[in-house]
């Protein structure tokens, strides 16, 4: 017959190993999910059906110049003057479309407050069917250097989009955006 002090060690380590497990399985691998409107590409709801405001995080240029952090705001011309500080980042810019090529998913983003201000060229990661010359809209893509066309047929070249590309030969541009149209132009 066993007494009590001999299987008490015993209840113990199975107390210590079951407790431990039990612990373990309280963890959890996966990240948390994001609050609502926190997403800083499509796909999500939209910020006016999410009733927030663009994020207005303006970066300036750190030592080296590059920059201290996402730039998120409007496309304007303290943006467009510091475009080449963000070469390689990520941004997130609100414009207004100017001018449209479907075929390519490109498309010239200008700036609310300044009409004459160069638009800025972007190549969004997948085509956006629904977008229109005039839409409101909010971009994050990488800011990249020195604009290269795609090679295009001949056929292609004199149609819509002869001369849009060539305007943009060599400029910063905004590569695999993703794109979210804020506000339709009337439609």
């Amino acid at each position: 017959m066993r007494t009590i002090s001999q299987r008490t060690p015993g209840l113990a380590v199975v107390a210590v190993c079951l407790s431990a497990g039990v612990l373990a399985g309280c963890g959890s691998s996966q990240s948390p999910a994001p609050s609502p409107g926190a997403e800083a590409t499509g796909g999500g709801a939209s910020r006016a059906q999410t009733g927030g405001s663009p994020p207005a995080t303006h970066t300036t240029p750190g030592p080296g110049g590059e920059p201290t952090g996402m730039y998120a705001g409007a496309y304007d011309g303290a943006f467009h003057a510091g475009l080449s500080s963000f070469n390689g980042q990520q941004v997130s810019l609100t414009g207004e479309v100017r001018d449209l090529i479907r075929s390519r998913s490109s498309f010239e983003l200008a700036s609310f407050t300044d009409p004459d201000l160069d638009p800025l060229l972007v190549s969004a990661a997948y085509a956006v069917p629904d977008l229109e010359v005039g839409d409101t809209v909010e971009v994050t893509g990488t800011v990249r250097e020195g604009f290269d066309p795609p090679v295009v047929e001949e056929a292609v070249e004199e149609g819509e989009e002869a001369g849009f590309y060539d305007q943009h030969l060599g400029q910063p541009y905004l590569d695999e955006a993703q794109v979210e149209i804020v506000d339709s132009s009337g439609r």
